[in-house]
């Protein structure tokens, strides 16, 4: 009796939990407590900066109080108008993993959840539908770099990366064991779990994130000093931060801030001021500098050095954010790793006993997506000095095919080198 094929594709529909879901408790609480930190890190440094450290503390209450009223409030929404339940499309291929939201409540509350941020000029209810928007379609390609890990008491297939889950795929009783078959088995052939990096990168951006809070606090202490408009350092911060943890491309727009933060300290130093007590002398703003205005200048100068160096870094390519290093590990663009993402290297025949001069031989490089290989390169010919020897000479194809090769008049055996089927090759005219 013939073994039964294992299956190559398989898509099915499930309604996940919400509100009886711990897992899906335990993310919405973490968004919204990390919402709340970061408002008053961005407000309290503008008010730590002035000295009213009373405000930061109000501050932190306040929105304290606002991420339990949100998460709340997102008991009661996913309960009462999603009836406690997200139905999902997920589809398992030679490709990846694909999960679609196909629930038209969640689809609808998006696109009103924009609109009504527009109309109400409030760019967080905007922000946030778009999210949601862009989260309606979500895919895992093998050629990422991801470990999986097992629910079986939840049928549940959680995905990670070096430092969080990057997808939970819900599974229902009858296909769970064939859909973490299938799973392992792909990501076995394209060596998925070995691209995982042993270290997470986590530490490395919290340490960043602090010296751009520090790098702000003490230019927004210099502004405070010099009786200056906070609004720029403030648009700095927030990119700065954003540079990190989203989009590099933010980078220039830290650059720009940076340049105006500048032109704004020349104008300080190099104002003229007409003296009190000499009547009719001018003075320059930095001739009357204390210690304590040239001390705040050098450490607004030493933090700008800082940002307009980490930005740079991000333009160029060097630093990626957090985001795109969680893209790139699923897959969804190409990104460098160790370990190749083919099935097994592409490697040249060498004769026993030997090493055959000019033979290619080289690990494939990074694939992207299944299927798709880097192009080797085009049949060549080589000249191989030889002694005074007879008869036709081996060749030794990238594809293990056996060629052959013929004496010229000048004595020196001429091979042809090539990668390609056998049968291509043919011999080799004179060099």
């Amino acid at each position: 009796m013939a073994e039964e094929a294992e299956p190559s594709r398989l898509s099915w529909e499930i309604g996940i939990p919400l509100v009886t879901n711990p897992r899906m408790l335990r993310t919405f609480a973490l968004v919204t407590a990390l919402s709340v930190v970061l408002v008053v890190l961005l407000l309290g440094a503008v008010s730590g900066s002035q000295g009213d450290w009373g405000a930061v503390l109000t501050m932190t209450k306040i929105f304290a109080l606002v991420g339990v009223g949100l998460f709340l409030l997102f008991l009661l929404v996913m309960g009462l108008v999603f009836g406690n339940r997200l139905r999902t499309r997920y589809t398992v291929d030679d490709e990846g993993i694909v999960q679609e939201t196909v629930d038209k409540v969640g689809k609808v509350g998006s696109r009103l959840a924009v609109i009504a941020g527009i109309l109400g000029r409030s760019p967080g209810t905007t922000g946030a539908g778009l999210i949601a928007m862009s989260n309606e379609v979500a895919a895992l390609s093998w050629g990422g770099a991801f470990r999986v890990d097992a629910v079986p008491r939840r049928h549940l297939l959680v995905f990670r990366n070096a430092w969080r889950p990057i997808m939970e795929v819900y599974c229902t009783p009858q296909n769970y064991a064939e859909v973490e078959a299938l799973v392992r088995d792909r990501m076995a052939r394209r060596r998925t779990a070995e691209r995982v990096e042993s270290k997470s990168p986590l530490p490395q951006y919290l340490l960043h994130t602090a010296l751009i809070l520090v790098a702000s606090f003490f230019v927004l202490l210099a502004y405070n000093e010099f009786d200056l408009d906070v609004l720029v350092p403030m648009i700095m911060l927030a990119f700065a931060l954003a540079t990190l943890w989203l989009i590099p491309l933010f980078g220039y727009v830290v650059l720009l801030t940076n340049a105006l933060i500048l032109l704004a300290f020349a104008a300080e130093l190099f104002e003229e001021s007409t003296s009190l007590c000499r009547r009719g002398e001018t003075y320059r703003q930095y001739e009357v500098f204390s210690d304590s205005d040239w001390a705040h200048l050098v450490a607004a100068l030493l933090a700008l050095g800082y940002l307009s160096w980490l930005s740079i870094r991000a333009v160029r390519g060097k630093l990626l954010s957090l985001l795109m290093r969680d893209e790139g590990d699923a897959g969804r663009w190409r990104r460098r790793h160790s370990i190749p993402s083919s099935p097994k290297p592409l490697t040249s025949h060498v004769p026993p006993g030997g090493r055959c001069p000019g033979v290619l031989q080289r690990a494939d490089a990074d694939t992207f997506d299944a299927g798709h290989r880097r192009a080797v390169s085009p049949p060549r010919r080589r000249r191989m000095p030889s002694a005074a020897s007879s008869g036709p000479a081996p060749y030794f194809g990238g594809s293990g095919g056996i060629g052959r090769g013929r004496r010229s008049t000048s004595g020196a055996v001429e091979t042809s080198i090539a990668f390609g089927p056998p049968a291509d090759v043919g011999t080799a005219g004179p060099g």
